[in-house]
């Protein structure tokens, strides 16, 4: 490609949240061109009931080309490559020659056919005497309720007849199958850091604990080819609304990396995002300096992260989903007292973190929101403690749920552990981090006599998924 044409190459990234799809366009010096969010209201009941987090491919697909019609033509036809990143550890299954149908070349869409749910990271279905019950994994992978191989193996046990009828013979995140569908794949590949996610994957070997699978009769033959993060699956097969047919599409990617890799600048940079959930992590060098870190912390999970280096990070299941939980429980109380419950949750939120901030702290007052429990302990309750007729009114328990979100990650990653291992910045960022104050202010209480906080406004899992899509354009020419 010759140096005008490069100048004008433009790459996208996709991110599929949780309950979100963002797109980023940028250029070839990484500034970003246009970027948009598309609510995917794709949460569909589950059978197991408030065990289960399902969510409706269809619903996703049709949120991405929502978001796709709202980006310009002509930003759109420059793209050379597109890289996907989203929602990590959850699993769907579908039945390849089967899963899709073009119906409308024009607008590039598909219909979804003989597809799964989406069971996703927040499914809390694998009990922990489930969880014990199943083959025990490499000591460098890990297997947790909300994996997609535990869910794999709990649908095996207890819904075989559903898998033998629908005749599924692909597996994958919900990102896996976007690429497979748009690429037109034969069979589902996925990137080293998603097949980490899912567990039985040994991070050292860069292969599916396939010995240990086979011996307790899990189809290993459904699983996805594994390539390195950063690397091409295929390309476009009738585009993707205005992109070009024949565009490169990178092997999809982790949120949770990409955001990093989005923000981080130097070596002694520390990324935490508050959203849905909450994590907090850091890049390594290699497996050594992994362990050193692991040992002094036991919620710590090593991950691959991008060009052979590793992600030591934590990543809590308490989140912004306990504030929405918060709102939910109070729209419910005004229902049961037969009080106006159509307020819209914005509302409600406003007038809650108004009332939080108006509220004077309170040193004994705690709230421990671990209501999600956590992935060591699915069943953890939440806990209130110190709870006063002085420290009861609903602008007091907001305040405590928002710091305590904040006390309950630095509980598994405290920052004098950041700090010992030469981390000296944090970048934060994530919707909750922008949009409620008291959780703000928390963090820069907790972190400043320990290091600098520095707020990323540009950590991005879509950016970064557009970033890597620009070097690998990059390393092609």
């Amino acid at each position: 490609m010759d140096a005008g044409k490069a100048s004008q190459s433009y790459a996208m990234g996709i991110d599929i949240g949780t309950t979100s799809i963002k797109i980023a366009i940028i250029d070839a010096s990484g500034e970003v061109v246009e970027n948009v969010t598309t609510p995917s209201q794709a949460a569909v009941v589950s059978d197991v009931g408030d065990l289960g987090a399902e969510q409706c491919p269809q619903a996703v697909w049709s949120a991405l080309q929502a978001g796709m019609r709202q980006l310009s033509t002509q930003n759109q036809v420059k793209v050379q490559c597109i890289g996907i990143s989203g929602q990590m550890h959850g699993v769907m299954l579908w039945q390849h020659g089967q899963a899709w149908e073009w119906v409308d070349m024009q607008a590039r869409n598909i219909k979804l056919d003989n597809v799964s749910n989406l069971y996703t990271w927040q499914d809390r279905r694998c009990t922990l005497e489930f969880l014990s019950s199943l083959p025990k994994p490499d000591p460098s992978s890990k297997v947790s309720t909300g994996y997609g191989c535990a869910t794999l193996f709990w649908l095996l046990k207890n819904k075989p007849q559903y898998l033998e009828e629908r005749q599924f013979d692909c597996v994958g995140t919900v990102m896996d199958f976007v690429v497979a569908a748009i690429c037109d794949l034969k069979r589902p590949v996925t990137s080293n850091q998603l097949a980490a996610s899912m567990g039985y994957y040994n991070i050292h070997s860069g292969k599916w604990d396939l010995d240990i699978l086979k011996e307790s009769g899990f189809p290993v033959s459904m699983l996805p080819e594994v390539k390195n993060a950063g690397t091409m699956a295929g390309h476009l097969h009738q585009g993707l609304h205005h992109v070009p047919a024949g565009t490169p599409v990178l092997v999809a990617m982790g949120d949770m990396q990409c955001a990093v890799f989005s923000a981080v600048q130097q070596s002694t940079d520390a990324m935490m995002n508050i959203s849905t959930s909450i994590q907090i992590s850091t890049v390594v060098e290699d497996i050594g300096q992994a362990k050193s870190f692991a040992d002094c912390c036991p919620a710590l999970d090593v991950v691959p992260y991008f060009n052979s280096k590793l992600l030591a990070v934590v990543a809590g299941l308490n989140g912004g989903n306990v504030i929405d939980c918060l709102v939910s429980t109070l729209k419910q109380w005004l229902k049961d007292l037969d009080l106006d419950e159509s307020i819209p949750d914005k509302i409600l939120l406003e007038k809650m973190l108004s009332l939080g901030k108006a509220s004077s702290p309170s040193g004994s007052l705690q709230i421990k929101p671990t209501v999600f429990g956590e992935r060591h302990d699915p069943h953890m309750l939440a806990q209130v403690l110190g709870i006063s007729p002085c420290n009861a009114s609903l602008g007091a328990i907001f305040r405590a749920v928002s710091e305590g979100i904040v006390d309950n990650i630095f509980h598994l990653m405290s920052p004098e552990l950041l700090a010992k291992h030469g981390v000296s910045r944090v970048i934060a960022s994530g919707s909750v981090l922008s949009q409620n104050s008291l959780v703000h202010k928390r963090l820069e209480d907790t972190l400043g006599e320990h290091m600098e906080l520095v707020h990323g406004n540009a950590s991005d899992s879509a950016f970064g998924a557009a970033k890597a899509a620009l070097v690998a354009v990059g390393d092609s020419e």
